[in-house]
């Protein structure tokens, strides 16, 4: 390959000059932030590009530990399933999906290869009428460090940061720790006044909820028997990530869904699902590297 910057003939070029002329054509690119659009019930839609150069659209959930794809796109890409499967549990119960390894995932010029990835009908989103080719999660995201700025619908991915460099850790917020469970789904202290919980942060869905061990603490009476899912909203405050308050007073969902809890010890205790409408006109930054998360 012939550079055109150098020219050997004219004496001798130091190799200290001819990297720092080529170090600025390969450097990295700068951090480049998508736009996403909010659906209705305030799911982050993304448009992510997959091997065969298309882009598609997939929910960005980081409280999904698996990378999820429609089997029409898994056709699409002619990707063969491995001889594995991956067992998951929801709200029908335990199945078992289909595993298949995808190349060239790529979200604002970041790309990763050989990703498991779970084959799933994810059709559209209920009662929305919003149709999706797959579930971006934590499979994916945690790769990255993320910064999600809901005033301006964009996300951005960062290079992991290190001990000594972190640009999405911005200098005027508090730094939350968080848990980084086995799978990539984000453990993080949370709280209604004084009083303390574990949340999970999922940006898979637009509704914030608590279990019914909360509202016991809270005095709120319920219906009997307490509602199984979404069947309730009550309205509280203040509501804390870390010791910062994010909504003075707001609606929270009472959910007793074992199925989103079983896998972190909390099906018991005091919890709290933390969604996308409580950090709505915020910017939230993830440092999965570091294990911190920051609200402005």
């Amino acid at each position: 390959m012939r550079f055109p910057f150098f020219s050997f003939r004219r004496g001798p070029v130091s190799l200290a000059a001819i990297l720092l002329s080529i170090l600025p054509v390969l450097a990295a690119a700068e951090p480049v932030p998508v736009p996403f659009t909010l659906s209705p019930r305030g799911h982050i839609m993304v448009p992510v590009e997959l091997a065969d150069g298309q882009t598609r659209t997939f929910l960005l959930d980081t409280a999904a530990g698996s990378f999820l794809i429609a089997p029409q796109v898994a056709r699409e890409l002619g990707l063969e399933p491995l001889d594995e499967t991956m067992s998951v549990v929801g709200k029908t119960g335990q199945r078992d999906l289909d595993l298949v390894v995808l190349d060239g995932v790529s979200l604002g010029g970041q790309s990763r290869d050989g990703l498991r990835a779970a084959v799933e009908e994810v059709g559209s989103i209920p009662g929305e009428g919003v149709t999706c080719d797959g579930i971006l999660g934590a499979a994916f995201l945690r790769q990255f460090d993320v910064r999600i700025d809901f005033a301006a619908n964009t996300v951005t991915l960062f290079d992991p940061a290190t001990d000594d460099h972190c640009p999405v850790c911005p200098a005027e917020a508090t730094p939350v720790p968080i848990e980084i469970h086995e799978q990539g789904h984000i453990l993080l202290p949370a709280g209604i006044g004084d009083l303390d919980l574990t949340g999970l942060l999922d940006t898979g869905s637009g509704h914030s909820g608590v279990n019914t061990r909360v509202t016991d603490a809270l005095g709120v009476d319920l219906p009997d028997p307490p509602p199984g899912g979404h069947g309730l909203g009550i309205e509280t405050g203040p509501i804390r990530i870390g010791e910062q308050v994010i909504v003075d007073r707001g609606p929270l969902m009472v959910m007793d869904r074992a199925d989103i809890f079983a896998a972190f010890d909390l099906v018991d205790k005091p919890r709290m699902l933390v969604g996308t409408d409580l950090l709505a006109g915020r910017v939230l930054s993830i440092s999965y590297a570091t294990r911190h998360l920051y609200v402005e």
